[in-house]
């Protein structure tokens, strides 16, 4: 696992052995900044389910304004503050130490409003949609923001009257962009 693009490019990132962590294949990575081009640039952004950081770090390297990472496994926070240092770029990022849901309600409380939110669950934890309608419903993500789902083929997205604008499939993975787009 490493860096793939920006600044950091080829920075080799930290994952705890042994970990439960499924982090983010570089080409699924790739693809995903493919995409978003340079609409990251001086983003702020929400790396939600972070485990080791890499899409959130990735972005900084990217040139990202800000990245909040959303993790409630301590090792994985490890991960994700040697990973920040590594690239030196912890002034440009905050951990959140909560579960997702609780992490994305303690964000509408501190009225932040992203730019670009990814989101990669668990498979099989039946966490995506609780937690998608929450960034939309509360309007985490501003509009004409992008909300990236990193999901198993198999999960159904409710989409809560969001356009999905693109839809990448790699093996059982699929990469699902939506954009809130202004009532």
């Amino acid at each position: 696992m490493r860096i793939i693009g920006g600044t950091g490019k080829s920075i080799k990132l930290y994952c705890p052995a042994g970990s439960r962590v499924r982090p983010t294949s570089d080409r699924v990575k790739e693809s995903l900044f493919n995409i978003l081009g340079s609409t990251i640039k001086d983003a702020v952004m929400v790396d939600g389910f972070a485990g080791t950081g890499s899409v959130g770090i990735e972005a900084l390297s990217r040139e990202a304004a800000f990245t909040y990472f959303i993790e409630k496994h301590s090792q994985s926070i490890t991960a994700i503050y040697r990973n920040l240092n590594k690239l030196e770029v912890y002034n440009r990022a905050q951990v959140i130490k909560k579960d997702i849901l609780k992490g994305l309600t303690w964000l509408v409380k501190q009225g932040v409003k992203a730019d670009m939110v990814f989101l990669d669950p668990p498979y099989g934890s039946r966490l995506l949609l609780p937690s998608c309608n929450l960034v939309l419903n509360e309007g985490i993500v501003k509009y004409n923001g992008i909300l990236v789902l990193e999901h198993h083929d198999k999960d159904y997205i409710h989409r809560a009257g969001v356009p999905i604008f693109d839809q990448r499939v790699y093996g059982d993975t699929v990469l699902t962009f939506l954009k809130r787009t202004e009532p």
